[in-house]
């Protein structure tokens, strides 16, 4: 095999891996002895550690996802590799942590690690639309016809079109400064924020037949 292709596919694997480990998980265990595959939506993340571990061990699972998904792609950049090989890396941690190996692949929606991405890979544009999304954030967050899934699923898909426009005006426009640690941005890098989408939408059947069966169940 092509050492370059070995390389990649290690890269790969490594960014899934670090993905896998599942924070909420083992700090449910560690802080109340709670198995987080077995109670609530299904869902195993950021929101669900706060509603059941405080606002203090919630936000540190958070920056726990967070920084998985900024050492998942900061490996690829650093070993000077394609941007198409980054932007997989960056796919393959937020799949890990939506489809844990770790958990008999359950896992949570992969918000927290995929601003993590975000952060290393599209941080201008990230930042511009956490402005522009913050009064709809703040004007829905009471609204009796956005709720759950559907509020939590539309402002996240909201968010990402908007950062992927905003990456595509950039990228021909180019009215942001290019970020240090990127060469040159490219149309490749567009493809990351849909990408990101995907995964977070293909995890949201799993945990709503979990909360389903719990809710039969209980």
């Amino acid at each position: 095999m092509d050492l370059t292709v070995l390389k990649i596919i290690v890269v790969i694997l490594v960014a899934y891996g670090l993905g896998s480990v599942s924070w909420a998980y083992f700090i449910g265990r560690w802080v109340a002895d709670i198995d987080m595959t077995e109670v609530g939506d299904g869902r195993i993340g950021t929101a669900f550690a706060i509603r059941r571990l405080g606002i203090g061990w919630g936000i540190t699972v958070g920056v726990l996802d967070f920084f998985k998904g900024v050492a998942a792609v900061l490996l690829p950049i650093l070993l000077d590799m394609s941007l198409i090989v980054v932007i997989a890396a960056g796919l393959a941690v937020v799949a890990g942590h939506n489809w844990s190996v770790f958990l008999g692949f359950k896992g949570g929606r992969g918000a927290a690690t995929s601003f993590g991405v975000l952060a290393v890979l599209a941080l201008l544009p990230m930042l511009v639309t956490i402005v522009i999304m913050a009064f709809p954030f703040l004007k829905t967050r009471r609204s009796p016809f956005i709720k759950g899934f559907r509020r939590t699923t539309l402002l996240y898909g909201i968010f990402l079109i908007i950062v992927a426009v905003i990456l595509g005006l950039d990228i021909v426009l180019g009215f942001l400064p290019v970020l240090p640690w990127l060469s040159d941005l490219s149309p490749v890098l567009i493809a990351l924020p849909p990408g990101l989408l995907l995964l977070n939408l293909a995890g949201r059947p799993q945990a709503r037949r979990g909360f389903d069966n719990q809710t039969r169940l209980g």
